[in-house]
């Protein structure tokens, strides 16, 4: 079996992104437009990227941004956590 691969850059944003294409990102994520990131939109997008281990990343990402446990990622604060995450993982550079 043969299998092609996508280059990153034809799926989505080419990474690592800037912060203020991470920030645009996010706005591109949140599918209903209520200004939150909920945990399943978040898992969507980390896919969409071609990232591994998406779950783990999602929930990993929840636990140490929301800080309000609302379940989404709404807020300054909330997204600067994200955005540290991100960095952690090679996404924002």
């Amino acid at each position: 079996m043969h299998r092609t691969v996508v280059p990153l850059c034809a799926q989505g944003p080419h990474l690592p992104m800037t912060e203020e294409e991470f920030l645009k990102w996010i706005d591109d994520i949140d599918a209903d437009g209520d200004h939150q990131v909920s945990k399943q939109e978040l898992k969507k997008a980390l896919h969409d990227l071609g990232i591994s281990f998406i779950s783990w990343k999602a929930w990993r990402a929840m636990r140490r941004s929301d800080l309000n446990h609302n379940r989404h990622i709404d807020g300054q604060k909330e997204v600067r956590k994200l955005i540290d995450c991100a960095r952690g993982w090679g996404i924002v550079r």
